[in-house]
């Protein structure tokens, strides 16, 4: 099974394609040694039964949330540094124009966040493109 991957040239999707192309040779892998009967049930992430584009799929979201969620861990000490400086009477007109890069990365994010999620979205609520996911049969 194969898929096609969009941006392979960008460090991020390059590794995200690797960390893929590993995970679906220890599922084949997995495969062979229960065909061998060397199989330890411990070693599965995924079952055999499921599909390729699920396994996909789900690898890419988690990849995602994942991403989400160490930029939030980055935004949180900046944030907090900055609004305590802030919150200094002596500190306030200058922590003030510090806060302008912080929103205007905090807004990009979150553009990127809900464009994620509505993409999601549109793709649970479309039959048609959940059908043409299902590449096997």
């Amino acid at each position: 099974t194969s898929g096609i991957i969009f941006d392979a040239h960008t460090p991020t999707v390059e590794l995200i394609s690797k960390e893929m192309s590993t995970l679906f040779q220890e599922i084949n892998t997995n495969r062979e040694d229960r065909q061998n009967k060397n199989y330890n049930h411990d070693d599965d992430r995924y079952s055999e039964d499921e599909p390729f584009e699920l396994v996909f799929l789900e690898e890419i979201l988690r990849e995602v949330c994942d991403t989400y969620a160490r930029r939030l861990k980055l935004y949180e000490p900046i944030v907090n540094s900055i609004l305590s400086r802030v919150t200094n009477e002596m500190f306030a007109a200058t922590g003030i124009h510090r806060l302008v890069p912080v929103k205007d990365s905090i807004q990009e994010f979150e553009i990127h966040v809900k464009s994620a999620l509505d993409c999601l979205k549109h793709l649970l609520d479309n039959d048609e493109d959940m059908v043409g996911l299902l590449l096997q049969k």
